[in-house]
């Protein structure tokens, strides 16, 4: 994005690689090359009716190329790891000009390189991805006031035992509180990647009367991300930072404390909203460069 900081140097050069488009499937539906000016919206909406998806994004204006060349987190993420795990080959221009077909047999230290490397190896034009059959998926939403918040964290935390681990459940659980409301909130946005109504295992984001709305329905990927692009409208301004933990039992609680205590500093910026959220993250499916080892306890 062009913004000091970013991923630009003070009079560098930004290059928009919007024009390199493209969603082609292959003849066996086994891959399919994506130009990286993409968005992951426009990826669903070729898959869905051929009943297949990819580890893409989760949101409809997420762009191809950014999401795969940075790792990625996807909604098959607990399956296939991260986005960049599925890509079998890249396209890619090098400072010297050259145009290279990387993958696992050809220039593998770059291949590896290019997963979870950003932009600092060349400018890739196209990704070949592994395709997953998907008939549909189950997307539940629940919202809850702040008494439920201790109620809600305990279920993140259950969810994340691994006793109850299930490759096919990704909840994404939100801490929010707005200047318009001054109030704190909680909601779950969960998905289950086959067409399976109300999953048991997600059943305790969902199971609490004293939700304010819940929702539940079987859809399409495309549609999913389509709205899921609704609660992140282009035209403001968002910041975001990200950090990563080892799971144990008690940690959510005291990161939701840690939340809530962050408030009366910034209740009294207008027109701001301020979100936290929990989401799974894959360790390892394969080789990538984002070093992050699965037996690794912190």
């Amino acid at each position: 994005m062009p913004h000091a900081g970013a991923a630009n140097i003070q009079g560098g050069v930004t290059v928009d690689l919007r024009a390199l488009s493209g969603v082609q499937v292959s003849e066996d539906r086994e891959t399919v090359v994506i130009g990286t000016g993409v968005s992951w919206g426009e990826v669903y909406k070729v898959l869905s009716p051929l009943n297949l998806t990819v580890a893409g994004g989760r949101a409809a204006s997420i762009g191809v190329g950014g999401f795969l060349t940075g790792g990625g987190l996807s909604a098959l993420g607990p399956a296939t790891g991260w986005g960049c795990d599925s890509v079998l080959e890249y396209e890619v221009v090098l400072a010297s000009g050259g145009i290279l077909n990387v993958s696992g047999t050809s220039h593998a230290d770059l291949f590896l390189a290019l997963k979870g490397g950003s932009n600092n190896f060349g400018i890739v034009t196209k990704f070949t991805m592994k395709t997953y059959p998907s008939r549909g998926v189950w997307v539940g939403g629940a919202l809850y006031p702040d008494s439920e918040i201790p109620r809600q964290s305990e279920a993140y935390s259950g969810f994340m035992d691994p006793a109850n681990f299930d490759p096919r459940a990704d909840p994404v659980q939100g801490y929010g509180w707005t200047a318009e409301q001054k109030t704190l909130f909680v909601t779950n946005i969960l998905l289950y990647t086959e067409p399976r109504l109300d999953p048991p295992v997600l059943q305790p984001f969902m199971n609490s009367s004293a939700a304010v709305s819940l929702t539940s329905q079987i859809i399409s990927m495309a549609d999913y991300v389509q709205e899921q692009s609704g609660s992140q409208p282009p035209g403001l301004n968002y910041i975001f930072f990200t950090t990563t933990f080892v799971h144990s039992p008690s940690i959510y609680a005291s990161i939701v404390s840690k939340f809530n205590s962050s408030i009366p500093a910034i209740s009294s910026v207008k027109n701001l909203n301020w979100y936290m959220a929990f989401q799974p993250s894959p360790a390892l499916h394969g080789q990538n460069s984002l070093g992050l080892d699965p037996q690794d306890n912190g």
